[in-house]
This record gives structure tokens, sequence and C-alpha cells, in this order.
């Protein structure tokens, strides 16, 4: 009898996806407010449980518009529906 031995040797590729970022419609802006239309399954903020940016409202629209922006109010996750976003620290929620 003769042992055989095998070796499987497996190479994974690590695969970035290049997807085009998410923007949600802009409904208004000015100085001091933006307000947005928040389609149903989307996070308005970050929470305990890691989500990726694409799924939290609030990381969208600050990407979008390339400045920080504050919640006002929130919407359930599961609610889609308008949403404003304060542009200064002074009207935030």
């Amino acid at each position: 009898k003769h042992a055989v031995s095998i070796f499987l040797i497996v190479f994974f590729e690590e695969i970035e996806l290049s997807l085009a970022p998410m923007s949600l419609e802009i409904l208004y802006q000015d100085q001091w407010l933006v307000v947005v239309n928040k389609p149903a399954g989307m996070l308005v903020h970050a929470g305990r449980d890691p989500e990726p940016d694409s799924q939290i409202a609030m990381k969208v629209v600050r990407d979008q518009i390339g400045q920080r922006v504050g919640t006002v109010h929130r919407l359930d996750r599961p609610t889609s529906g308008v949403i404003l976003f304060a542009l200064d620290t002074a009207i935030e929620a």
C-alpha cells in the first residue's frame, strides 16, 4: 500500500466592484436645509450595526452635495418620504 497526498491550493482574488455612487432626489436646498426623497429600506442615519454607506441617507446626501448634514427628524427604515437634513448645526434636532 502506498500513501497518496493531495494538496489543493486555492487562490482567491479580491474583486472590487465599481458601482456608480448612489444619489437621492433633492426636492429643495438652501443655505440651512436640504430636503430629499428617502426611499423605503434606507436608514436615515447610521446605527449600531454596520451598514454600507449607500444604505444611509445622511451619508449619501453628504457625499452628493459635498458638505456635512445633520438630522432634523427621522423616518423608519421601511418608510419612504420626505426627509429634512440641516446644513447648519444651529437647526439640528
